[in-house]
């Protein structure tokens, strides 16, 4: 008979956690910890990243505290792990890091090696660590303001990482009023041919000038996924907007540069039908209220999947699933079906409202 499954264990942290990540260990490696798992768990919280030992027994998955701690000064937004066993976090100054957590992955210089040990320390991955010292002596007399990391990607088949930093600007419009518009930076960092290499920084570019051609409205980004080399060599990234808009681009590794390939909004027939139960579920909480069918009332997406060309867009109390249609003729005589869609209604939370799903996951 199987052995009894043991009672969970429960490991408390000390703060709340903000972004998790799982990495595999190099056994030619030296971690200063004693008992060590084949992955770690990164845990980001508010003021540093721990790292966790994950066992493997034959009843139960045991978590272990290892005692590995890197101090981050700034609050950690986003974080990946990538195949090689690195880790690079996206923090709220508007900085990529790459976490330093063995002898063996440590540079041999760095600004921060002056207050931190060698072995626990983080580095820079925007190339060289002026930009590092200033905001380090600009703090000492005020705040330092950036746009905060967001959303950040790993794409393993070219062994680069992306990150979008995001904040809200006004701007008046007129009669006093004023315009909130999103402030999009693309970032890109290559790691080298084998992913060894030290971060690349290539960019920023600012979205607003790659499509400054799609309305403002567009340009509200929730969701950054890779495209795999194996899927498009012109194309290694899509970002998804609140309202289902998608930006493909592409990394030139020759100029430095990000460049937008491609962009598609809904397919209009998938937007006649969204507004629709949109209009349909405020005129039934407000039938007397005409302003209640404003168009910006409209479901907005919350969290997307992407694998393949497949895209599955999560909206209060709906799931879309929409792909490329693969019918070449349908393909060259009608450009609105070139992509074929499937909509599903989640079932409304214990109080009636529309479902929420902030949360996504990989899609394979």
């Amino acid at each position: 008979a199987p052995s009894p499954r043991p009672p969970p264990r429960v490991i408390h942290l000390r703060d709340y956690v903000t972004a998790v990540g799982l990495v595999k260990t190099d056994p030619t490696k030296t971690y200063p910890c004693a008992s060590l798992g084949p992955y770690l768990l990164v845990v980001a919280l508010r003021e540093c990243v721990q790292l966790l030992s994950l066992h493997q027994s034959e009843t139960e998955l045991v978590v272990l505290e290892t005692g590995m701690e890197v101090p981050v000064e700034s609050l950690v937004g986003s974080l990946v792990c990538t195949d090689n066993g690195r880790i690079l976090v996206g923090c709220a100054d508007g900085h990529v890091y790459e976490l330093h957590y063995s002898q063996a992955s440590a540079p041999s210089f760095s600004v921060s090696a002056l207050w931190r040990p060698t072995k626990m320390r983080k580095t820079s991955c925007q190339g060289l660590r002026w930009g590092e010292i200033a905001r380090k002596v600009t703090t000492l007399w005020q705040p330092y303001v950036a746009d905060p990391v967001m959303l950040m990607a790993y794409d393993s088949s070219r062994h680069m990482v992306f990150a979008i930093t995001q904040s809200s600007s006004t701007a008046p419009i007129g009669n006093g009023t004023l315009s909130s518009s999103p402030n999009t930076l693309i970032h890109a960092y290559y790691l080298g041919d084998k992913g060894h290499s030290a971060p690349r920084h290539i960019g920023p570019v600012k979205l607003s000038l790659l499509a400054s051609f799609v309305p403002i409205r567009d340009r509200d980004i929730v969701s950054l996924h890779p495209v795999s080399k194996a899927e498009s060599k012109s194309m290694c990234c899509v970002l998804v907007a609140s309202t289902g808009y998608r930006f493909f681009l592409d990394v030139s590794l020759h100029s430095n540069t990000i460049i937008l390939r491609n962009h598609k909004a809904l397919p209009s027939s998938l937007s006649a039908v969204s507004s629709s139960n949109s209009a349909s579920r405020l005129t039934a909480s407000a039938p007397n209220n005409s302003s209640a069918l404003n168009p910006q009332d409209a479901p907005r997406v919350q969290a997307s999947l992407y694998s393949n060309g497949v895209f599955i867009l999560c909206l209060p109390g709906w799931v879309v699933c929409f792909c490329q249609d693969r019918n070449k003729e349908s393909y060259r005589s009608n450009s609105e079906a070139r992509e074929v869609y499937s909509l599903f209604q989640v079932p409304p939370d214990f109080v009636g409202q529309p479902t929420q799903m902030w949360q996504g996951c990989e899609l394979k």
